[in-house]
Protein backbone atom coordinates (compact mmCIF):
# COMPACT_ATOMS: atom_id res chain seq x y z
CA UNK A 1 0.00 0.00 0.00
CA UNK A 2 1.83 3.09 -1.27
CA UNK A 3 -0.46 5.76 0.20
CA UNK A 4 0.21 6.66 3.82
CA UNK A 5 -2.67 6.43 6.30
CA UNK A 6 -3.65 9.67 8.02
CA UNK A 7 -5.86 10.28 11.05
CA UNK A 8 -9.18 10.13 9.21
CA UNK A 9 -8.37 6.99 7.22
CA UNK A 10 -7.14 5.23 10.38
CA UNK A 11 -10.30 6.31 12.23
CA UNK A 12 -12.51 4.94 9.47
CA UNK A 13 -10.53 1.70 9.30
CA UNK A 14 -10.55 1.32 13.11
CA UNK A 15 -14.31 1.92 13.28
CA UNK A 16 -14.86 -0.31 10.26
CA UNK A 17 -13.27 -3.24 12.10
CA UNK A 18 -16.27 -3.27 14.47
CA UNK A 19 -19.13 -1.97 12.31
CA UNK A 20 -20.15 -5.40 11.14
CA UNK A 21 -23.50 -7.15 10.98
CA UNK A 22 -23.87 -7.55 14.72
CA UNK A 23 -23.07 -3.89 15.39
CA UNK A 24 -25.20 -2.05 12.85
CA UNK A 25 -27.98 -4.67 12.89
CA UNK A 26 -28.47 -3.90 16.57
CA UNK A 27 -28.38 -7.56 17.59
CA UNK A 28 -24.90 -7.50 19.07
CA UNK A 29 -25.31 -4.09 20.71
CA UNK A 30 -28.60 -5.01 22.32
CA UNK A 31 -27.32 -8.32 23.72
CA UNK A 32 -24.15 -6.79 25.13
CA UNK A 33 -25.52 -3.42 26.30
CA UNK A 34 -29.21 -2.67 25.64
CA UNK A 35 -30.50 -5.66 27.58
CA UNK A 36 -28.87 -4.26 30.74
CA UNK A 37 -30.89 -1.05 30.61
CA UNK A 38 -29.33 2.24 31.70
CA UNK A 39 -26.30 0.44 33.14
CA UNK A 40 -25.70 -0.99 29.70
CA UNK A 41 -24.91 2.54 28.50
CA UNK A 42 -22.15 2.70 31.11
CA UNK A 43 -20.97 -0.63 29.79
CA UNK A 44 -20.88 0.78 26.26
CA UNK A 45 -18.65 3.66 27.34
CA UNK A 46 -16.40 1.24 29.23
CA UNK A 47 -16.14 -1.11 26.23
CA UNK A 48 -15.30 1.68 23.75
CA UNK A 49 -12.72 3.12 26.17
CA UNK A 50 -11.10 -0.32 26.47
CA UNK A 51 -11.07 -0.74 22.71
CA UNK A 52 -9.49 2.68 22.24
CA UNK A 53 -6.87 2.18 24.92
CA UNK A 54 -5.86 -1.28 23.78
CA UNK A 55 -5.92 -0.16 20.15
CA UNK A 56 -3.40 2.61 20.80
CA UNK A 57 -1.35 0.23 22.97
CA UNK A 58 -1.27 -2.32 20.17
CA UNK A 59 -0.26 0.16 17.45
CA UNK A 60 2.50 1.64 19.61
CA UNK A 61 3.76 -1.81 20.59
CA UNK A 62 3.95 -2.83 16.94
CA UNK A 63 5.77 0.40 16.07
CA UNK A 64 8.22 0.04 18.96
CA UNK A 65 9.07 -3.62 18.35
CA UNK A 66 8.51 -3.90 14.60
CA UNK A 67 6.34 -6.98 15.22
CA UNK A 68 3.24 -7.35 13.04
CA UNK A 69 2.28 -11.01 13.57
CA UNK A 70 -0.67 -11.71 15.88
CA UNK A 71 0.94 -14.44 17.97
CA UNK A 72 4.24 -12.62 18.65
CA UNK A 73 2.41 -9.45 19.73
CA UNK A 74 0.23 -11.36 22.20
CA UNK A 75 2.91 -13.75 23.52
CA UNK A 76 6.13 -11.84 24.28
CA UNK A 77 8.24 -14.86 25.28
CA UNK A 78 9.60 -16.96 22.45
CA UNK A 79 7.51 -20.04 23.21
CA UNK A 80 6.76 -21.53 19.78
CA UNK A 81 3.93 -23.85 20.77
CA UNK A 82 2.10 -21.14 22.73
CA UNK A 83 2.49 -18.62 19.93
CA UNK A 84 1.20 -21.21 17.50
CA UNK A 85 -1.88 -21.87 19.66
CA UNK A 86 -2.62 -18.15 20.03
CA UNK A 87 -2.10 -17.50 16.34
CA UNK A 88 -4.36 -20.37 15.34
CA UNK A 89 -7.08 -19.30 17.79
CA UNK A 90 -6.98 -15.75 16.48
CA UNK A 91 -7.02 -16.86 12.87
CA UNK A 92 -9.90 -19.24 13.65
CA UNK A 93 -11.89 -16.37 15.18
CA UNK A 94 -11.26 -14.18 12.14
CA UNK A 95 -12.32 -16.99 9.86
CA UNK A 96 -15.41 -17.50 12.01
CA UNK A 97 -16.24 -13.83 11.50
CA UNK A 98 -16.07 -14.33 7.73
CA UNK A 99 -18.52 -17.24 8.03
CA UNK A 100 -20.86 -15.19 10.25
CA UNK A 101 -20.87 -12.21 7.90
CA UNK A 102 -21.47 -14.39 4.85
CA UNK A 103 -24.39 -16.00 6.69
CA UNK A 104 -25.68 -12.55 7.61
CA UNK A 105 -25.60 -11.39 3.99
CA UNK A 106 -27.45 -14.58 3.05
CA UNK A 107 -30.14 -13.80 5.64
CA UNK A 108 -30.30 -10.22 4.39
CA UNK A 109 -30.78 -11.37 0.80
CA UNK A 110 -33.59 -13.68 1.87
CA UNK A 111 -35.42 -10.97 3.82
CA UNK A 112 -35.07 -8.18 1.26
CA UNK A 113 -34.90 -10.00 -2.10
CA UNK A 114 -36.40 -13.42 -1.43
CA UNK A 115 -33.17 -15.18 -2.42
CA UNK A 116 -32.35 -18.58 -0.92
CA UNK A 117 -30.01 -18.08 2.01
CA UNK A 118 -27.36 -20.31 0.45
CA UNK A 119 -27.38 -18.31 -2.78
CA UNK A 120 -26.99 -14.99 -0.99
CA UNK A 121 -24.12 -16.42 1.05
CA UNK A 122 -22.45 -17.79 -2.10
CA UNK A 123 -22.64 -14.41 -3.85
CA UNK A 124 -21.27 -12.76 -0.72
CA UNK A 125 -18.30 -15.13 -0.58
CA UNK A 126 -17.39 -14.39 -4.20
CA UNK A 127 -17.47 -10.61 -3.58
CA UNK A 128 -15.52 -10.95 -0.32
CA UNK A 129 -12.82 -13.01 -2.05
CA UNK A 130 -12.52 -10.47 -4.87
CA UNK A 131 -12.02 -7.59 -2.41
CA UNK A 132 -9.59 -9.60 -0.26
CA UNK A 133 -7.52 -10.39 -3.35
CA UNK A 134 -6.38 -6.75 -3.41
CA UNK A 135 -5.01 -7.10 0.11
CA UNK A 136 -4.56 -4.43 2.78
CA UNK A 137 -4.97 -1.49 0.45
CA UNK A 138 -8.27 -2.90 -0.74
CA UNK A 139 -9.45 -3.25 2.86
CA UNK A 140 -8.70 0.37 3.72
CA UNK A 141 -10.38 1.54 0.51
CA UNK A 142 -13.53 -0.42 1.39
CA UNK A 143 -13.71 1.17 4.83
CA UNK A 144 -12.95 4.67 3.56
CA UNK A 145 -16.08 4.54 1.41
CA UNK A 146 -18.35 2.31 3.49
CA UNK A 147 -17.88 3.62 7.03
CA UNK A 148 -19.16 7.18 6.44
CA UNK A 149 -22.22 5.72 4.70
CA UNK A 150 -22.91 3.36 7.58
CA UNK A 151 -22.55 6.07 10.20
CA UNK A 152 -24.84 8.51 8.41
CA UNK A 153 -27.51 5.91 7.63
CA UNK A 154 -27.58 4.53 11.17
CA UNK A 155 -27.90 7.97 12.73
CA UNK A 156 -30.54 9.15 10.24
CA UNK A 157 -32.75 6.09 10.76
CA UNK A 158 -32.35 6.30 14.55
CA UNK A 159 -33.13 10.01 14.40
CA UNK A 160 -36.33 9.43 12.41
CA UNK A 161 -37.54 6.85 14.91
CA UNK A 162 -36.73 9.00 17.94
CA UNK A 163 -38.36 12.05 16.35
CA UNK A 164 -41.59 10.11 15.93
CA UNK A 165 -41.66 8.48 19.37
CA UNK A 166 -39.54 10.62 21.66
CA UNK A 167 -37.13 9.23 24.25
CA UNK A 168 -37.45 9.00 28.02
CA UNK A 169 -35.29 7.45 30.72
CA UNK A 170 -38.00 4.83 31.24
CA UNK A 171 -37.27 3.42 27.78
CA UNK A 172 -33.92 2.11 28.98
CA UNK A 173 -35.35 -0.69 31.09
CA UNK A 174 -33.38 -3.87 31.61
CA UNK A 175 -34.60 -6.98 29.81
CA UNK A 176 -33.59 -10.60 29.28
CA UNK A 177 -29.82 -11.01 29.24
CA UNK A 178 -27.43 -13.67 27.96
CA UNK A 179 -26.24 -15.74 30.97
CA UNK A 180 -22.86 -16.19 29.28
CA UNK A 181 -22.23 -12.43 29.59
CA UNK A 182 -22.87 -12.01 33.33
CA UNK A 183 -23.60 -8.43 34.43
CA UNK A 184 -23.23 -5.15 32.53
CA UNK A 185 -19.54 -4.76 33.47
CA UNK A 186 -18.40 -8.26 32.51
CA UNK A 187 -20.46 -7.98 29.34
CA UNK A 188 -18.63 -4.76 28.43
CA UNK A 189 -15.23 -6.31 29.07
CA UNK A 190 -16.21 -9.43 27.13
CA UNK A 191 -17.30 -7.28 24.19
CA UNK A 192 -14.05 -5.29 24.15
CA UNK A 193 -11.96 -8.43 24.61
CA UNK A 194 -13.35 -10.47 21.73
CA UNK A 195 -13.23 -7.46 19.41
CA UNK A 196 -9.63 -6.79 20.45
CA UNK A 197 -8.73 -10.43 19.87
CA UNK A 198 -10.26 -10.24 16.40
CA UNK A 199 -8.49 -7.02 15.38
CA UNK A 200 -4.90 -7.64 16.48
CA UNK A 201 -4.06 -9.08 13.07
CA UNK A 202 -6.01 -6.35 11.27
CA UNK A 203 -4.55 -3.27 12.97
CA UNK A 204 -0.92 -4.28 13.57
CA UNK A 205 0.09 -4.33 9.86
CA UNK A 206 -1.16 -0.74 9.53
CA UNK A 207 1.55 0.62 11.83
CA UNK A 208 4.27 1.03 9.20
CA UNK A 209 1.82 2.79 6.89
CA UNK A 210 0.86 5.58 9.33
CA UNK A 211 1.90 9.12 8.37
CA UNK A 212 3.34 9.94 11.80
CA UNK A 213 3.42 8.51 15.35
CA UNK A 214 0.60 10.75 16.57
CA UNK A 215 -1.73 9.30 13.96
CA UNK A 216 -2.14 6.15 16.07
CA UNK A 217 -3.61 8.10 18.99
CA UNK A 218 -5.81 10.61 17.19
CA UNK A 219 -7.01 8.14 14.57
CA UNK A 220 -8.04 5.67 17.28
CA UNK A 221 -9.75 8.36 19.37
CA UNK A 222 -11.74 9.58 16.37
CA UNK A 223 -12.64 6.00 15.51
CA UNK A 224 -13.96 5.50 19.06
CA UNK A 225 -16.09 8.65 18.79
CA UNK A 226 -17.63 7.29 15.59
CA UNK A 227 -18.31 3.91 17.21
CA UNK A 228 -19.91 5.53 20.26
CA UNK A 229 -22.12 7.80 18.16
CA UNK A 230 -23.48 4.93 16.07
CA UNK A 231 -24.00 2.68 19.11
CA UNK A 232 -25.89 5.32 21.08
CA UNK A 233 -28.15 6.03 18.10
CA UNK A 234 -28.90 2.34 17.56
CA UNK A 235 -29.56 1.62 21.25
CA UNK A 236 -31.78 4.68 21.68
CA UNK A 237 -33.86 3.74 18.64
CA UNK A 238 -34.28 0.13 19.78
CA UNK A 239 -35.10 1.21 23.34
CA UNK A 240 -38.31 2.79 22.04
CA UNK A 241 -38.99 -0.07 19.59
CA UNK A 242 -39.53 -3.23 21.69
CA UNK A 243 -41.37 -4.84 18.78
CA UNK A 244 -38.11 -4.90 16.79
CA UNK A 245 -35.73 -6.09 19.52
CA UNK A 246 -36.67 -9.74 19.09
CA UNK A 247 -35.98 -9.78 15.34
CA UNK A 248 -32.84 -11.44 13.96
CA UNK A 249 -31.80 -8.09 12.48
CA UNK A 250 -33.49 -5.58 14.85
CA UNK A 251 -32.49 -2.34 13.14
CA UNK A 252 -33.46 -3.67 9.72
CA UNK A 253 -36.85 -4.66 11.13
CA UNK A 254 -37.22 -1.15 12.56
CA UNK A 255 -36.10 0.50 9.33
CA UNK A 256 -38.59 -1.54 7.29
CA UNK A 257 -41.38 -0.34 9.59
CA UNK A 258 -40.40 3.21 8.64
CA UNK A 259 -40.97 2.56 4.94
CA UNK A 260 -38.29 3.12 2.32
CA UNK A 261 -35.70 3.46 5.09
CA UNK A 262 -35.61 -0.35 5.07
CA UNK A 263 -33.87 -0.36 1.70
CA UNK A 264 -31.31 2.18 2.94
CA UNK A 265 -30.58 0.13 6.02
CA UNK A 266 -30.32 -3.06 4.01
CA UNK A 267 -27.55 -1.41 2.01
CA UNK A 268 -25.98 -0.27 5.28
CA UNK A 269 -25.99 -3.79 6.67
CA UNK A 270 -24.48 -5.19 3.50
CA UNK A 271 -21.64 -2.67 3.64
CA UNK A 272 -21.02 -3.41 7.31
CA UNK A 273 -20.94 -7.16 6.86
CA UNK A 274 -18.90 -6.92 3.68
CA UNK A 275 -16.26 -4.60 5.17
CA UNK A 276 -15.81 -6.71 8.30
CA UNK A 277 -15.54 -9.95 6.35
CA UNK A 278 -12.97 -8.50 3.94
CA UNK A 279 -10.77 -7.19 6.77
CA UNK A 280 -10.98 -10.52 8.61
CA UNK A 281 -10.15 -12.59 5.53
CA UNK A 282 -7.20 -10.32 4.67
CA UNK A 283 -5.87 -10.78 8.22
CA UNK A 284 -6.07 -14.57 7.93
CA UNK A 285 -4.27 -14.50 4.58
CA UNK A 286 -1.59 -12.17 5.96
CA UNK A 287 -1.00 -14.39 9.00
CA UNK A 288 -0.79 -17.55 6.90
CA UNK A 289 1.70 -15.88 4.57
CA UNK A 290 3.83 -14.74 7.48
CA UNK A 291 3.98 -18.24 8.91
CA UNK A 292 4.52 -20.23 5.72
CA UNK A 293 6.53 -19.23 2.68
CA UNK A 294 4.76 -21.97 0.75
CA UNK A 295 1.34 -20.52 1.54
CA UNK A 296 2.60 -17.03 0.76
CA UNK A 297 3.58 -18.27 -2.69
CA UNK A 298 0.13 -19.74 -3.28
CA UNK A 299 -1.95 -16.88 -1.90
CA UNK A 300 -4.62 -17.09 -4.59
CA UNK A 301 -5.13 -20.82 -4.09
CA UNK A 302 -5.33 -20.31 -0.31
CA UNK A 303 -7.88 -17.55 -0.84
CA UNK A 304 -10.07 -19.85 -2.91
CA UNK A 305 -9.89 -22.64 -0.32
CA UNK A 306 -10.77 -20.27 2.52
CA UNK A 307 -13.64 -18.81 0.51
CA UNK A 308 -15.12 -22.25 -0.15
CA UNK A 309 -14.75 -23.17 3.53
CA UNK A 310 -16.38 -19.87 4.60
CA UNK A 311 -19.36 -20.64 2.38
CA UNK A 312 -19.72 -24.06 3.98
CA UNK A 313 -19.49 -22.54 7.45
CA UNK A 314 -22.09 -19.90 6.64
CA UNK A 315 -24.68 -22.64 6.09
CA UNK A 316 -24.89 -23.16 9.87
CA UNK A 317 -26.90 -19.93 10.04
CA UNK A 318 -26.33 -16.36 11.18
CA UNK A 319 -28.10 -16.61 14.53
CA UNK A 320 -26.49 -19.86 15.66
CA UNK A 321 -23.02 -18.70 14.68
CA UNK A 322 -23.11 -15.26 16.30
CA UNK A 323 -24.72 -16.62 19.46
CA UNK A 324 -21.87 -18.99 20.27
CA UNK A 325 -18.64 -17.71 18.73
CA UNK A 326 -18.44 -14.20 20.20
CA UNK A 327 -18.99 -14.84 23.94
CA UNK A 328 -16.51 -17.73 24.01
CA UNK A 329 -13.83 -15.69 22.30
CA UNK A 330 -14.58 -12.79 24.61
CA UNK A 331 -13.22 -14.72 27.57
CA UNK A 332 -10.21 -15.88 25.55
CA UNK A 333 -9.71 -12.27 24.47
CA UNK A 334 -9.41 -11.09 28.07
CA UNK A 335 -6.22 -13.13 28.40
CA UNK A 336 -4.97 -11.72 25.09
CA UNK A 337 -5.51 -8.14 26.30
CA UNK A 338 -3.53 -8.78 29.47
CA UNK A 339 -0.68 -10.43 27.55
CA UNK A 340 -0.42 -7.53 25.08
CA UNK A 341 -0.41 -5.05 27.98
CA UNK A 342 2.42 -7.01 29.64
CA UNK A 343 4.33 -7.05 26.35
CA UNK A 344 3.88 -3.28 25.95
CA UNK A 345 5.13 -2.58 29.48
CA UNK A 346 8.18 -4.78 28.92
CA UNK A 347 8.95 -3.15 25.55
CA UNK A 348 8.69 0.32 27.05
CA UNK A 349 11.00 -0.56 29.95
CA UNK A 350 13.50 -2.07 27.53
CA UNK A 351 13.37 1.08 25.43
CA UNK A 352 13.88 3.33 28.44
CA UNK A 353 16.82 1.20 29.58
CA UNK A 354 18.49 1.45 26.19
CA UNK A 355 17.98 5.23 26.17
CA UNK A 356 19.48 5.55 29.65
CA UNK A 357 22.55 3.43 28.87
CA UNK A 358 23.03 4.76 25.35
CA UNK A 359 22.79 1.27 23.81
Amino acid sequence: MSQKIGTLRLALTFAGCFLGAGYVSGQELWQYFGAFGARGLLGLVLAVALLGGTGVLLLRLSARTGIETMDALIVRADIPWLRTVVGMLTAALLFGVVCIMAAGIGALGEQMLGLPVWLGAAIACVLIAAAAYFGLGGMVSVFTVAVPCMIVAALVIAGIRLHRTGLTAAAFAAGDTNPMLGNWATSAVNYAAYNFFATVGILAPLTRHLKKPGTAVWGTVLGCVLLLAVALGVLAALAVSPESVGAQLPMLDLACRLGTAGVVYAVLLFLGMFGTSVSSLVAVLTYAGQKSARLAGHRTALLLVLTAAAFAGSLFGFGDLIGTVYPVYGYLGMAAMLLVAEHAVHARRAGNHCAATGD
